[in-house]
């Protein structure tokens, strides 16, 4: 399995959401969605880490995430994985 596509948790973890940060259409949007998350990841590592699904999202930290996109204009689902 490649970085796109991380299995489900089962846990009620989401994971990952590169695939809606590669489908922001402007790239000012892409800029400033990816300093925003990591300052709120903490760092580069940990941004990385929770966009490629390496990490689980806490429902606070996904709703914090679908947030932030959604001030992009994206309207999409926001994670690469959700818990059933």
């Amino acid at each position: 399995m490649n970085q796109q596509q991380t299995p489900p948790t089962g846990n009620g973890e989401a994971r990952g959401f590169d695939q809606a940060f590669r489908q922001l259409r402007s790239h000012d949007a892409r800029y400033w969605l990816r300093r925003s998350l990591t300052e709120y990841f903490g760092s580069n590592g940990s941004y990385y880490r929770h966009r490629y699904g390496q990490r689980p999202m806490t429902a606070e930290q996904l709703s914090h995430v679908e947030q932030l996109f959604r001030q992009w204009g994206y309207t999409g689902p926001v994670a690469d994985s959700q818990p059933p």
